[in-house]
């Protein structure tokens, strides 16, 4: 097999997260300017404070107030998508997943907290888009499980070990 048959093209995903700090004004710039800087993709964290925490953790309002409504990601997925860009979402629960399959994100990325949790993975399996799953800190158990439940996929899942252990 020569070299050139085995090269496949880079994707560049740029991490947003949560740097917004709950400001759609800074995501939809922090997602704008890696474009700019080169990204084809960019990444957000979805969630809402109630799938996330109990109403009693002491973070509770942190993460309330980071959440973005269903119509700001809309607008915000909207327009990177409009400068030519793909939007993954890293979902924390079905309400994310639906939020961000229903806003049109490109893909989305498990957690590895969620390889066990069998609804989600049931509708990510037949909703069409690409799925990376979140491996690092897993055991070999759920990743089976979960590479498993996505068999059914036009393609199959991306794997994605991240370092487990900061200083």
């Amino acid at each position: 097999m020569g070299e050139a048959s085995i090269l496949k093209p880079v994707e560049i995903i740029a991490e947003i997260a949560n740097a917004h700090q709950g400001d759609p004004a800074i995501a939809a710039r922090l997602a704008e300017e890696a474009l700019a800087g080169g990204a084809d993709a960019v990444k957000f964290q979805v969630y809402t404070a109630d799938e996330l925490l109990v109403r009693r953790h002491p973070r509770y309002e942190h993460f309330r107030k980071q959440s973005f409504t269903g119509a700001a990601w809309s607008d915000l997925i909207g327009r990177i998508r409009a400068k030519g860009g793909r939007v993954y979402c890293d979902v924390f629960g079905l309400e994310a997943l639906d939020i961000s399959l229903r806003e049109g994100a490109d893909g989305i990325k498990v957690h590895s907290s969620d390889l066990a949790n069998a609804p989600l993975l049931e509708i990510l399996s037949t909703a069409g888009k690409r799925v990376f799953l979140s491996v690092g800190g897993s055991t070999a158990r759920e990743i089976v499980y979960s590479t498993t439940r996505m068999s059914r996929l036009a393609t199959r899942p991306v794997l994605l070990h991240g370092f487990q252990s900061y200083p």
